[in-house]
C-alpha cells in the first residue's frame, strides 16, 4: 500500500494553493505529537482553502529539519467543522465522471497500485459524514487490506488516521498500530518505551539492532523495549519466514523470542530464498526450539492471515518503512546514526517521565 498512499499524498499537494502559515499553537501542539519527531524539527501549517474534504478545515502539514534533510513529513490534517475529529491524510481527489462511485475509487486505486484491487465501500457513515473505504489486493500469502476514508461530497479518499483532538495522539497511535500486542523486555517502573517496528530482511533493521544495542545494555532496568514485525515480503523474498516464526515463540516460548531475533539479524547477511529454511532450522537447532512445532507455523494459512492484518494495521497508521522507531508513542527519526535518537532517550531518561 506505500506506493498508493504517496500517491493519494501527491494528488492534492498539487493543487494546494499557497498560504500564509497558520498560528494556532493548541493546533500544532497537536500535530507535532502525532507526526515523526525531526532533529531540529521545522514545522508549518498551512491552510488548503476551499478545495478539501467537506466538513473539514484542511490544511498542509510540513516536518522538516535544519540538520537532517531525510527526516521530511507532509500530509494533511483536515479539521471537523463541527466535532473533535482531525483527519491526518494523505488525499487524493476522485475523478468526476458518470461512473459509479466504487468503480472511480477501484479505478484510481488500481492505478495506483499497479494491480488489481477490490473496494468495500461502507453504506453507513461515520462521524462529519465519512464513510470506510477498505482497499484490498492480492497477495501470495493471502489479501492485505487497509482503510481510507472517502468525505461527505464523495469527492475525496482521504488514507491516514481519524484522531480524537481532546485525547494525546501518541496513545491513540499506540492503540492504532496494536502495540499492546508486541514483544516486551518489560523494564518495572521504566519511563521510557521504545518500539522496533521491523523486517528480518531489512539491512538498515540490521544495523539498527546492532547499533541500539551499547544504549539498551547502558540502560537495561530504565527502558522498555518492544518490538512488532513488518516484512516487506512483496520486494523481500525471505522476511516473512523468521516473522512467523517469531509470532509464534512470542506467545508460545517467551524465553526464546530475543535470542532468535538476535540470531536471525546475526545471520541476515548469509540467509538467502534459497537457504533460508535450513538457516532458520540452524538457528531452532541452536536455540533448542522445536521444529516439528514450527514447520506447521510456516505453512499455516490462520498465521499468515493474523499478518497480514498486523501488516494492514501498520500500513493504515502510515507505517511504510523499515525500522520505525516508536518512542513514548510517537515516532523518532532514525537513520542509522544514533547521536539524535540516544539523546533523545538520554533527556527522556533524565527528565524522568514520558515525552510533553
Amino acid at each position: 500500500m506505500k506506493k498508493l498512499f504517496l500517491a493519494l499524498g501527491i494528488a492534492l499537494a498539487a493543487t494546494a494553493a499557497s498560504a500564509a502559515p497558520v498560528n494556532n499553537p493548541q493546533l500544532e501542539s497537536f500535530l507535532r505529537k502525532a507526526m515523526t519527531l525531526c532533529p531540529s524539527g521545522q514545522f508549518s501549517i498551512e491552510p488548503v482553502g476551499d478545495q478539501g474534504p467537506a466538513g473539514f478545515d484542511s490544511y498542509r502539514v510540513t516536518q522538516t529539519s535544519k540538520t537532517e534533510e531525510r527526516c521530511r513529513e507532509m500530509t494533511f490534517a483536515m479539521v471537523s467543522k463541527t466535532t473533535n475529529q482531525i483527519v491526518l491524510a494523505n488525499v487524493f481527489p476522485l475523478e468526476p465522471g458518470p461512473k459509479p462511485l466504487e468503480t472511480r475509487i477501484k479505478e484510481m486505486t488500481d492505478r495506483a497500485l499497479e494491480k488489481k484491487t477490490s473496494i468495500a465501500l461502507a453504506q453507513s457513515p461515520l462521524a462529519d459524514g465519512l464513510r470506510k473505504v477498505v482497499i484490498a489486493y492480492d497477495t501470495e500469502y493471502g489479501k492485505i487490506n487497509a482503510d481510507a476514508y472517502l468525505d461527505s461530497s464523495n469527492n475525496f479518499l482521504m488514507a491516514g488516521r481519524v484522531l480524537d483532538r481532546t485525547q494525546d495522539p501518541r496513545r491513540q497511535y499506540l492503540k492504532a498500530i496494536g502495540a499492546d500486542k508486541a514483544a516486551r523486555k518489560v523494564a518495572k517502573g521504566s519511563t521510557v518505551e521504545i518500539l522496533e517496528i521491523s523486517d528480518f530482511q531489512c539491512p538498515s533493521c540490521m544495523h539498527a539492532h546492532e547499533t541500539l544495542a551499547p544504549l539498551l545494555k547502558k540502560h537495561a532496568g530504565k527502558i522498555t523495549y518492544a518490538r512488532l514485525d513488518l516484512p516487506f515480503f512483496e520486494h523481500h523474498d525471505w522476511a516473512i519466514h523468521p516473522a512467523l516464526i517469531a509470532r509464534y515463540l512470542q506467545r508460545s516460548a517467551p524465553d526464546k523470542y530475543w535470542p532468535f531475533v538476535d540470531s536471525v539479524f546475526g545471520r541476515q547477511e548469509q540467509i538467502t530464498a534459497k537457504n533460508v529454511e535450513a538457516q532458520l532450522r540452524e538457528i531452532a537447532a541452536d536455540l533448542e526450539i522445536d521444529w516439528k512445532k514450527i514447520d506447521p507455523i510456516l505453512k499455516s494459512s490462520a498465521e499468515k492471515r493474523a499478518l497480514l492484518d498486523q501488516i494492514g494495521v501498520l500500513y493504515d497508521s502510515e507505517v511504510y518503512a523499515t525500522p520505525t522507531f516508536v518512542v513514548n508513542g510517537q515516532r523518532v527519526f532514525y537513520a542509522g546514526d544514533t547521536k539524535f535518537f540516544a539523546s533523545y532517550i538520554e533527556a527522556l531518561l533524565s527528565a524522568g517521565n514520558p515525552a510533553k
